[in-house]
Formats: C-alpha cells, structure tokens, sequence
C-alpha cells in the first residue's frame, strides 16, 4: 500500500458525499513508546507521578509557614531510604538495559 491512500477509501465516503458510511472509528488508544534508558524514563516517571499526585493540603501549609521536618532539622538521622526513591536509577537498572542493547540485533537496533 502506497502511503497516504490507505484511508482513502474512508475519507471519500465521510467527506465527499451525502451517502450513508456504515464504517466508523469506535475505538481509540494513545500509546507511549518507552526507551527503556532508565535513565531517560526515571525523570519522565517522576514528573508524570508529580503531575498526578497532588501535593497536599498540609504540606503546601507547612512550607508556607516555613516548617522545617525532624529530618530536615537533624540531617544525622538520614539513612540509605531518604536519598533512594524509585525514580533514581540503579545501576542494576542501567546493566539491565547495555544487557537489552547488546542481545538487539542490528535490523532491531534501528
């Protein structure tokens, strides 16, 4: 099939004329094609996650108001699971992808 004519037969019968069309579109998906660089998708994680959950209502009252967490004021008491989020890529995650790269071949590597 040529590009460009493959709904031609479509958009004739929607468009230029007064006939009845028994075709329609019922059904729709948008799809997101992933790198699966965890280091591309990490940043893209968190900003859709940031765009979808809210802050709250008590934390936007408390950082007008200047509190500061126990945390924030005792910086001592910070261990391994306050600096890793989800978000933050490993480098589990990084050999995980060169594994994926290295296996692709050259035809899917394009």
């Amino acid at each position: 099939m040529r590009r460009g004519v493959d709904l031609d037969w479509f958009w004739r019968g929607w468009f230029y004329s007064t006939d009845h069309v028994d075709v329609a579109l019922t059904g729709l998906r948008e799809y997101k094609v992933s790198t699966a660089d965890p280091d591309v998708e990490g940043p893209l994680s968190r900003k859709e996650y940031a765009d979808e959950v809210p802050e709250t209502l008590a934390q936007i009252r408390n950082r007008e108001e200047g509190r500061e967490t126990y945390l924030e004021k005792n910086p001592e008491l910070a261990d391994f699971y306050n600096d890793k989020d989800r978000f933050t890529p490993s480098n589990k995650d990084r050999n995980k992808y060169t594994h994926m790269l290295d296996e692709l071949e050259d035809w899917e590597f394009e």
